[in-house]
C-alpha cells in the first residue's frame, strides 16, 4: 500500500505530528476529554505503538499516521460512549454481539484478512473489539433513529441522523484535545491544525468494517 493510499483508509483520519504542547486540556496527561470521559497520553501512546509496531503494519514507517490515527478512535470511542448512555432508554453492546460480528467478518474474509483489514483500517491489534463496540453503537443508534428495513436510501438516512446527533452531542458536552495533538473544530467533526503546529487537518473515521445502519448481516472486512 503506497503512502498515500495508507492517507485515505479510515475515511481520512488527521495525519498527526506528535509536537510539544503548552497545556492539555482539563486534567493532568489527558489527550482528550469528552464530557466526563478522558483519554490519557499514555494511552494514545501505548495504543498508537501497538498499531506502529505490529507485523506487517501498514504504518511502520510512519509513527506520526499511527498516532493520528489512535487519537482519532479513541476520541471517537469516548464520544460514542457518552452519546449511547445518554438515550433514552441507553444503547448497549455486550460482548455475544461483538462477538457475532467478528464471527460474520471472519467467515467472509478469513482471520488473517480480517487483521490485516483492521490494521489498514487504523484499529491497533488488542482494541478490535473496541472498534466493533463502536460500529455496532451506531448502528443501533441508527436504527433507532431512522426505524424501517435496510436499503440505501434508509442507510443515508441513518447516517445523516447519527452524524447530527454527534454534533448536537460534542455542541453540548464539549470535546476538548491537548494543543499537542491539535485543535478540535466541532462542526466539523474533525482536528484542525494549530498554526504554529504544522499539523496536517482531516475528517474523524468512519467505520470501514461495515458502515453505522447497515445491520450486522450486510458488515465485511473490506
Amino acid at each position: 500500500m503506497s503512502r498515500r493510499g495508507r492517507a485515505a483508509v479510515a475515511g481520512g483520519a488527521v495525519l498527526l505530528a506528535v509536537a510539544l504542547g503548552a497545556c492539555t486540556p482539563s486534567g493532568a496527561g489527558s489527550a482528550v476529554v469528552v464530557g466526563d470521559q478522558r483519554v490519557s497520553n499514555d494511552e494514545v501512546r501505548t495504543v498508537a505503538d501497538r498499531l506502529y509496531t505490529a507485523d506487517a503494519s501498514p504504518f511502520a514507517d510512519d509513527r506520526p499516521a499511527a498516532v493520528s490515527y489512535t487519537l482519532n478512535y479513541l476520541l471517537e470511542y469516548a464520544l460514542l460512549d457518552e452519546i449511547a448512555a445518554a438515550q433514552d432508554p441507553p444503547i448497549t453492546v455486550d460482548q455475544s454481539e461483538i462477538e457475532a460480528v467478528r464471527g460474520q467478518l471472519v467467515r467472509a474474509g478469513g482471520a488473517e484478512g480480517l487483521g490485516q483489514a483492521f490494521l489498514e483500517q487504523g484499529v491497533a491489534p488488542g482494541t478490535e473489539d473496541r472498534y466493533l463496540r463502536w460500529y455496532l453503537i451506531q448502528t443501533k443508534l441508527g436504527e433507532r433513529l431512522v426505524p424501517g428495513v435496510q436499503g440505501e436510501q434508509l442507510q443515508a438516512q441513518r447516517q445523516q441522523a447519527v452524524e447530527e446527533v454527534r454534533r448536537q452531542f460534542v455542541d453540548r458536552v464539549g470535546v476538548e484535545v491537548s494543543p499537542r495533538y491539535g485543535d478540535y473544530d466541532a462542526s466539523a467533526g474533525a482536528l484542525s491544525p494549530l498554526a504554529s503546529g504544522g499539523l496536517a487537518t482531516g475528517a474523524t473515521p468512519t467505520p470501514a468494517v461495515g458502515e453505522p445502519g447497515a445491520g450486522t448481516e450486510g458488515a465485511g472486512a473490506g
